[in-house]
């Protein structure tokens, strides 16, 4: 997958700056491998080359721990030079930050290789990657395992239940069971020989 045209791109800046002519900041953001927020916070005038030439961050931003330390055993640290790689912007994704003392939005990134490709570290990248492989299967991805454990942790272990919780995990526990249902798994599509490809 290659950046979006910048053209589009520019014509998303170009709308938003109009409809907000009181932003005088931006905040570009992209998210490490550990869900923090990082990224470079620019003026309104620069955002145009963001969407044209993209910004410079270096890889080693997906090879940092929790306290923010390179981890070096990743190969992206001082093996490669600490070096950078080109972020885009995501289209459709600036917005106001309404949080903010000044007049500032944000627009989130993601990072590509030189050739223009998606960076293999990218954790938006890996997740595409994991989601086509279960396409390719014809699986559906669900995520309840909060609702499940909370729902199981009430029922086995605690001495009271919390009426609303419950309510609201159980919930969480039958979107799951619904979303299975409409998107049955067959023998064909759990065959262990695909799944390790």
């Amino acid at each position: 997958m290659l950046p979006p045209p910048r053209a589009v791109q520019l014509n998303e800046a170009n709308a938003f700056l109009k409809e907000h002519p009181e932003v005088q900041y931006v905040d570009l953001l992209i998210a490490d491998m550990n869900g923090v927020v990082r990224g470079k916070r620019i003026e309104r005038a620069s955002l145009h080359k963001v969407y044209e030439k993209g910004i410079n961050l270096p890889a080693s931003l997906f090879a940092l721990d929790i306290n923010g330390i390179t981890v070096e055993s990743s190969g992206l640290g001082m093996d490669i030079g600490d070096s950078d790689r080109t972020c885009f912007p995501i289209p459709n994704t600036l917005s106001n930050e309404p949080w903010q003392k000044r007049p500032t939005a944000q627009l989130l990134m993601t990072m590509h290789e030189r050739d223009g490709s998606p960076f293999f570290a990218d954790p938006r990248e890996v997740l595409r990657q994991v989601v086509s492989k279960f396409d390719e299967l014809g699986l559906t991805i669900c995520a309840a395992g909060a609702a499940i454990w909370f729902v199981g942790l009430q029922l086995l272990k605690l001495d009271s239940i919390c009426p609303f919780c419950m309510v609201v995990h159980t919930c969480g526990v039958i979107l799951l069971v619904l979303t299975l249902w409409s998107a049955p798994i067959s023998r064909r599509d759990t065959d262990v020989d695909t799944l390790k490809a």
